[in-house]
Parts: C-alpha cells; structure tokens; sequence
C-alpha cells in the first residue's frame, strides 16, 4: 500500500469483510496481517485496532472484538526502523497499548489466499499464520531479485503524472 487509492481500496475490502461478518451469526475469528512496520504499516495497524476498539460496538455489533486481531509483521527487529530509539518505542507501546499483536524477526516468506508463511530471523523457524485480511506495506521498491524476473513492474503514477497526461 503506497497511494491514497491502495489506501482506499484496503478500507473498502475491511469493510466488506466486516460487513459479511457482521451478517454471520457466530462469524468467528477475524485477523488482519499488516507486512511492513515502517511509518505506513504502524498507522495503518494501529488506525485498524482503532476501529475494532472504538468503534465496532456501533458499527458491527455482530462482531466479538475478542475475536478479532490485528498483527503487525516485520523481518526488522524494531518497528520504525529507520526513526530514533525513542520513536520507535514509543510506536510500539501505542500499538501493543491498542491491542496490536507485533511479531518482529520476523520475515514473510510466502503469501496465499488467507495466510503468510513468516521465518524467524534468527531461529529460522517457520510459522503460518491465517488471515482474513493481508495488507502488504513493506518497501517502496523493488527487490534485486525481483528485477531479475524479466517482467514488466508498474509504479502508480504520482499526482503530477497524472495532472500532465
């Protein structure tokens, strides 16, 4: 997630999701698994917890939030990687504070419908964790290897591309 329509377009399928929940009796668990714990990934996990946490008694009254998780995942050792000590503390403890589960060391190895596979970083176990939600935020770039596959990448155009065209 990148742009404001990714943005959107992750809100509109959370809430269609929920929204299917909601009209289920006993709907059962609902996790969402963020990748990436830079600056999108932590507002986006904690905005989510947010709004199981204040705001799912009135807009899905159908919904335990008991049973509903949100987890934040990154292969770093601290969220807000690149920010001072005390940023990144104090980012973690507001989203361990909103309920947000923050699984660090932790790098996402394989992504399926309704799961990821996560590798510890320094015990290399692996895990697979279910979803019913996964948001990818991790990197703005492509990785090496990737660029390698000889295929075509698209990049979203900004703003002013799209104000030239």
């Amino acid at each position: 997630m990148y742009t404001r329509d990714e943005a959107l377009a992750v809100r509109d399928r959370l809430y269609g999701l929920l929204d299917g929940m909601d009209a289920v009796d006993n709907p059962g668990p609902f996790r969402v698994v963020v990748c990436g714990a830079g600056p999108t990934g932590v507002e986006t996990a904690g905005a989510i917890a947010e709004l199981r946490n204040f705001d799912f008694e009135t807009l899905y009254p159908g919904i335990d939030t008991e049973q509903c998780e949100i987890i934040l995942v990154d292969m770093a050792p601290t969220v807000l990687g690149p920010f001072d000590e005390k940023s990144r503390n104090a980012a973690h403890r507001a989203l361990e504070d909103r309920g947000v589960k923050v699984l660090l060391n932790q790098a996402v190895s394989a992504v399926e419908e309704n799961r990821i596979l996560v590798k510890n970083t320094k015990t290399e176990e692996e895990q697979w964790i279910d979803a019913s939600l996964i948001v990818w935020s991790s990197g703005v770039g492509v990785p090496p290897e990737v660029k390698e596959w000889n295929c075509l990448l698209y990049t979203s155009p900004s703003p002013r591309d799209k104000r030239q065209s």
